[in-house]
């Protein structure tokens, strides 16, 4: 299993166990495949606001197999997608992946928020 494939397993397990009821569906579009999709995951929940309504949800899951490395590569396409679905667009960020004892999951919801408030920054590598 390579780490692409590690780290979206452990991502799935965590978003069922996090979300439980709420959840309607998980669709792990680059399950076989890598699609050049913006996302990693689409998951469909009951709007917490009105238990009538269904949201989409797009994640990213960005891994890295160390403890500490909180930097990582993020395309145009996905901040650009980030941009247009503001509060329904999340990303984590999984350290260790492919340990299930030392795994670690961090989240950060509407990342063009983040983005706009400085609470997270872009950098660009030459």
């Amino acid at each position: 299993m390579c780490s692409s494939e590690k780290k979206s397993v452990h991502f799935h397990v965590f978003i069922v166990t996090e979300c439980g009821a709420s959840i309607l569906e998980v669709d792990w579009v680059n399950e076989k495949e890598e699609t050049g999709s913006p996302f990693d995951f689409l998951v469909k929940i009951r709007d917490p606001e009105n238990q009538n309504e269904i949201v989409e949800v797009y994640i990213e899951v960005k891994a890295t197999q160390t403890n500490k490395k909180s930097f990582f590569e993020i395309s145009a396409q996905e901040v650009k997608f980030a941009q247009e679905k503001q509060e329904y667009y999340h990303l984590y960020r999984v350290f260790n992946a492919g340990d299930s004892t030392n795994v670690r999951l961090t989240r950060l919801e509407n990342l063009a928020h983040k983005m706009d408030t400085q609470q997270v920054r872009l950098c660009l590598a030459v």
